[in-house]
């Protein structure tokens, strides 16, 4: 429409014998515009608000000109048309496409303006499916016309007609469309007394065949009457109810409604006076609750709207026995815009504490809240019952309680749950705008709009603040249970008898119906989890149950994609279900595990390939080297960023060690110390490192043969009882042991544990001071078991003056050999 913006602002009657107007159109880039015509799927067009059209003729002309047929936009799916003339009304037909599925008219046309239109239609709507009419058209004028195009929409699905076009001759028409499940109302802006809407609910046996939802303008008694002799099974009901009633006759249709629809899950009623309702002076008073209390039994509501004159008063008994009958409502309005409401008393806001408990899922609420009730403190911006998925408060014709905006908007804030943002509506709605007064429409809209953004205000501070503290909160779990209570109930893991609950037909309920969208919200913000089996005190899922979960995991195929710690205890075979807790983040991996030899080589099989990123190794376990030597190191030759790995040290086995020395990155490779006697002394003792590994090593936990390894910082070894000759003591540890490690020229701490002694000489320590001018901490044996000798504490100086950078030093010393005189005091060495 864009590319004709010359010929439109230019075309009307007489402007097509223009030879310009000719040239512009036989010149146009017909290429261009289809290329962006067929893009279109969606058009709303308002001819008050267009500066101009063409006309009739004009269009005409355009359609005769158009290389692509007759249709502008043949992909076009929705159409919103709202005109006032005959050449708006006719403008539509050109952007009909053979795929419109949705049109939305507001017609504000004369009847045979509006006939055209509808005639034109016939046969161009095949595939039309929801269809909204608005009009002021007495249905006498139009029926013809409007039934001929509607009998061939075959396809239609919805339908919404002004309240006064439910005459016969339409109803027999929509009765026939074989897919038509909503045939509603289409609220206008016309007073009662314009509308002709005594009519009878007139519905023939076999119309309707798959109607569920029906819109109707009717009396109490009339309504009533239909439900009971109708055979539809309806789940939605709109009843524009105007003649006045009784408590009486709105009791007992009420109880009818929920005996006759068993299915329904929405009602929306717009009410006219009810006789107790009015006082002696003849001004309505507010209605009680009561009256509405057969509703209480239709356990399937989903949607509830009621509209009266009057208002409706809450008690927070009345919240709480509505929230019991209807665990799953999400809109819910009562009586939000009564008339003359200066004078009429509402429901205390300080209610909105306890419809935020009664409703969790309530996405929409409609009330007439006091203007005399104060909210109560917001004080708690984080209170235990918060709307938790409102989208709408509407507030009607409510006043601002103490005409003070400023503590409502806070009082609002703080039962706003974190993510969401309701908006605050104002004012009568469409479906009472003629009952209420003009003058006082905007009296308080601007304290509401002054409440509101200081609510939506307040809510970015409690948004700031709950990010803050979920990342806080959820940064470090102490067991995996938490994320999983937000799918599954608690209870489902108190089963000791039976440890595969994941796989009762309950919890597969529970995996369907989970949120999701919340459990990512909390998961994504773990960074570290320490899964102690003895701590918890529940039964451990299942190796099927956590692949149930997985398989419902809308997110790949891990729970927590961003953990970067995982720490685990465990006594028995519950760790292989862990794995989809482990991120591809995954940078520091503790283990202390007791497991069978087949349980560990599946973890290790199964962490293959799951580990790219990390960087630090801890494992302690009590598996043989030769069960699990395989699996291990399958796992670490994928760990290509590992810079720091702790083993246990009977796993010194040359399989092991060489693929540890294959990683690129390890700078520290050490042994878990404990208590426990190895199975044979010789461990460790012929372990050679081929050349070429460990290349970038800097700390080393061992005790071997370290050639190649010439960026070594650090090392710790352990060296096992070296066996004496026969009837000799334990021998202390040779000097010459260790002296590959000279070779170290970067060394900077040395520990070095033997149950015997190690005596140095001055010419060691001087040898050691040449070799390692940077050593900071250095400790040589000096625990042995039982012996006496040692390094005499007389060659201190000349350690001083080897290691001049030493901080930490550990020697056995000779208690034969005294220290000599302590001389000066203050010398240098």
């Amino acid at each position: 429409m864009q590319v004709l913006a010359t010929f439109w602002a230019a075309a009307h009657a007489d402007i097509m014998a223009c030879q310009e107007i000719l040239n512009l159109i036989r010149d146009a880039d017909w290429m261009r515009f289809r290329r962006h015509a067929i893009r279109v799927s969606s058009i709303e067009f308002n001819e008050e608000a267009a500066e101009s059209f063409p006309s009739a003729h004009g269009i005409a002309f355009l359609c005769l000109h158009h290389r692509f047929g007759t249709t502008f936009t043949p992909n076009v799916r929705r159409i919103q048309w709202t005109v006032s003339s005959k050449t708006g009304a006719l403008l539509m037909m050109p952007f009909i496409s053979e795929r419109l599925e949705d049109l939305q008219l507001d017609l504000q046309t004369w009847a045979r303006e509006t006939e055209e239109l509808f005639l034109s239609l016939v046969h161009r709507t095949l595939t039309l499916k929801t269809l909204s009419v608005k009009s002021w058209n007495p249905p006498s004028n139009i029926a013809d016309s409007f039934c001929r195009w509607i009998q061939t929409c075959f396809e239609l699905e919805k339908a919404h007609l002004p309240r006064d076009w439910h005459t016969l001759a339409i109803i027999n028409a929509f009765g026939c469309l074989p897919k038509l499940v909503e045939f509603g109302l289409e609220w206008t802006d016309r007073t009662y007394d314009d509308v002709d809407v005594k009519l009878p609910i007139l519905v023939k046996e076999k119309d309707f065949p798959g109607l569920r939802r029906l819109g109707w303008s009717s009396n109490i008694s009339r309504a009533k009457e239909f439900l009971q002799l109708t055979t539809l099974r309806l789940q939605g009901l709109t009843f524009d109810c105007w003649e006045q009633s009784d408590e009486r006759e709105l009791t007992e249709f009420l109880a009818t409604t929920v005996q006759c629809c068993p299915e329904l899950d929405s009602l929306c009623l717009s009410l006219g006076p009810i006789t107790e309702a009015v006082d002696p002076e003849g001004e309505n008073i507010p209605l009680s609750w009561k009256i509405f209390r057969p509703l209480l039994e239709c356990r399937t509501l989903v949607e509830l709207r009621i509209h009266h004159p009057s208002s409706c008063i809450l008690s927070i008994s009345d919240l709480e026995d509505m929230g019991a009958a209807w665990p799953k409502i999400t809109e819910l309005y009562l009586c939000p815009d009564p008339d003359i409401y200066p004078k009429y008393r509402g429901t205390p806001i300080s209610s909105l504490a306890h419809a935020a408990a009664a409703f969790p899922q309530l996405r929409a609420l409609g009330l007439y809240i006091d203007h005399l009730g104060p909210p109560k403190s917001a004080g708690d911006l984080f209170p235990e019952c918060q709307f938790r998925r409102l989208r709408e408060l509407d507030v009607g014709t409510s006043r601002v309680p103490n005409d003070d905006p400023i503590p409502v908007g806070l009082y609002l804030a703080s039962l706003f749950a974190v993510g969401t943002r309701p908006s605050i509506r104002t004012g009568p709605s469409i479906v009472r705008v003629n009952d209420i007064s003009d003058e006082d429409d905007d009296a308080w809209a601007d304290d509401w709009r002054t409440a509101q953004r200081l609510a939506h205000l307040t809510l970015q501070t409690k948004e700031a603040i709950s990010e803050v503290a979920l990342d806080e909160l959820w940064r470090d779990l102490e067991d995996i249970y938490p994320l999983l209570k937000l799918l599954i109930p608690f209870d489902s893991f108190y089963d000791e008898y039976r440890q595969d609950k994941f796989e009762h037909e309950e919890t597969l309920y529970f995996l369907r119906d989970a949120d999701w969208p919340r459990f990512r919200q909390y998961a994504a913000r773990v960074k570290s989890i320490a899964y102690h089996e003895i701590a918890v005190n529940v039964s451990p899922p299942s190796k099927e149950g956590i692949a149930l979960i997985c398989l419902y995991l809308p997110y790949g195929n891990c729970l927590t994609p961003n953990v970067r710690k995982w720490w685990t205890l465990s006594y028995s075979a519950t760790i292989t279900p862990m794995m989809p807790f482990m991120s591809q983040c995954l940078e520091e991996l503790k283990l202390k595990i007791s497991l069978e030899a087949t349980e560990t080589e599946d973890l290790f099989l199964g962490l293959t390939h799951r580990t790219p990123n990390l960087k630090r190794l801890f494992i302690e376990s009590e598996a043989s080297p030769g069960d699990i030597s395989s699996s291990l190191s399958r796992w670490i030759w994928t760990c290509l960023s590992l810079e720091k790995a702790h083993i246990p040290r009977r796993w010194q086995t040359s399989t092991i060690v060489t693929a540890f020395g294959s990683l690129p990155n390890l700078l520290k490779f050490g042994i878990h110390w404990n208590h426990s006697p190895l199975e044979s002394t010789s461990v460790g003792k012929d372990m050679e490192v081929v050349e070429g590994h460990f290349q970038n090593l800097q700390r080393l936990g061992w005790f071997s043969d370290i050639k190649g390894a010439a960026n070594l910082q650090q090392t710790t070894c352990f060296v096992e009882s070296i066996e004496p000759d026969e009837g000799l003591e334990l021998l202390e540890l040779p000097v010459e042991m260790f002296r590959p490690l000279l070779s170290c020229s970067r060394l900077r701490q040395l520990r070095i544990h033997y149950p015997g002694p190690c005596i140095l000489s001055t010419s060691d320590v001087e040898d050691m001071g040449a070799a390692w001018p940077n050593m900071e901490e250095l400790v040589l044996c000096p625990d042995p078991d039982g012996s006496d000798q040692g390094t005499p504490i007389s060659w201190l100086p000349c350690v001083a003056i080897a290691f001049p950078r030493i901080r930490l030093l550990g020697l056995h010393f000779d208690h034969l050999n005294p220290p000599g005189s302590a001389g000066d005091l203050l010398s240098e060495i």
